[in-house]
């Protein structure tokens, strides 16, 4: 089982290798390509941080609209309602962002990069 894992973690090292290749990010000098799993890992960062903005702002949006409803049960109802979305969605954002972070940091102890 465990050379069964170690096999599939070299093949992933040289398929991430041949899609880095192809994509143009290849390393110089005929050494593994080392440069497409942290290209990656920083997309998917910048990704979810950007989410974390926009959920921010909907939260400010949220808070102004609550502050100046002036006793309007209508839009408390909105700003609530737009207020828990956005911890919903600041949930699910954290909990990508932990999953990424494990998934990227194992496959890159496994593949010894």
């Amino acid at each position: 089982m465990l050379r069964h894992l170690l096999a599939t973690t070299t093949d992933l090292g040289s398929f991430l290798g041949d899609v880095g290749d192809q994509a143009g990010i290849a390393s110089s000098g005929g050494t593994p390509n080392t440069e497409l799993l942290p290209f990656i890992a920083n997309l998917i960062s910048t990704a979810l941080g950007l989410l974390g903005v926009v959920f921010l702002l909907y939260a400010v949006y949220a808070g102004f609209l609550w502050t100046t409803a002036q006793g309007s049960e209508e839009k408390i109802k909105k700003a609530k309602q737009i207020l828990s979305n956005c911890v919903i969605g600041l949930v699910i954002t954290l909990a990508a962002y932990s999953i990424s972070y494990f998934v990227v940091t194992n496959i890159q102890s496994a593949a010894g990069l």
